[in-house]
């Protein structure tokens, strides 16, 4: 008969961003962490001085392996924290790598490929083709980028929201839309589906926001039906960018679910 017991502490935490911003969405979570444990803030592929090539490959098992290099290189197991397409990663990783991950908490990942297998025809798979069809078909013009931008933003900060930004905001994004292309390509294509969850053995915290997209709202469901030690959170108010937009609130959840899973769980007789 075996028992968990704890053993060593991890102390690194690994914090992946969303679509569109980098390493930096998570200045303000290393400033509430202080010196309790190191936070990794890695920049995904395409994002930072890694420019992205329109047309050039990608799959979110490159991500997950650029992720574990830096995992390795701090010591070998993280607590990972994810946001939308980070949450994706981060999920992906600690199904493919459970040996590197101590716990998981993520905000509303954006796990495609199980809307996809869950309901093809769904109103929440067309919703998400509507978007990523505007990014995708509108690559080869600078118009078309920007429209494409237009669209990602409002659809993930809801209203208006392009509008509200500046214009080198603008044409930061619109910079961008062939990585975000390329994210939602490798998104579909990973092919997880809602069941492969049960192999998540790490301890959950799941966060999504009462006022997001009927997609998320959707996955979100899914997970927490099939992950076996999941606890899921719906904030009040909150939309798909809460971490962004709301850090105050979101962090310190995050940090809580951390700390009371900062000791490794081993099996002992």
């Amino acid at each position: 008969m075996f028992a968990p017991v704890k053993t060593d502490a991890v102390r690194t935490i690994a914090c992946l961003h969303s679509s569109g911003a980098s390493g930096r969405q998570w200045n303000m979570l290393r400033e509430y962490v202080g010196e309790r444990f190191d936070v990794l803030t890695p920049n995904l592929i395409g994002y930072g001085r890694d420019l992205f090539g329109q047309g050039s490959p990608l799959s979110i098992r490159q991500e997950v392996d650029a992720v574990v290099a830096q995992i390795d290189a701090a010591g070998g197991k993280a607590h990972l924290v994810g946001h939308s397409y980070g949450g994706a990663i981060a999920t992906h990783l600690a199904l493919w790598h459970p040996e590197r991950v101590a716990s998981l908490t993520i905000y509303e990942p954006v796990m495609f490929s199980m809307l996809y297998a869950d309901n093809a025809a769904s109103a929440e798979v067309q919703e998400v083709e509507r978007v990523a069809d505007s990014i995708i078909y509108q690559l080869d013009s600078v118009y078309g980028r920007y429209q494409g931008a237009r669209d990602f933003i409002n659809y993930w900060s809801g209203g208006d929201a392009w509008h509200g930004m500046e214009g080198r905001q603008h044409a930061r994004f619109a910079s961008l839309m062939p990585k975000i292309a390329a994210e939602f390509r490798a998104l579909a294509d990973v092919g997880t589906f809602a069941r492969s969850l049960a192999d998540i053995r790490v301890p959950v915290r799941l966060f999504s926001g009462s006022a997001t997209r009927n997609s998320t709202r959707r996955i979100v469901e899914l997970f927490s039906e099939a992950a076996p030690r999941v606890e899921a959170h719906v904030l009040e108010g909150l939309g798909h960018m809460g971490p962004v937009t709301h850090p105050f609130r979101v962090n310190p959840l995050v940090v809580d679910h951390i700390v009371e899973n900062s000791f490794v769980e081993a099996a002992a007789a």
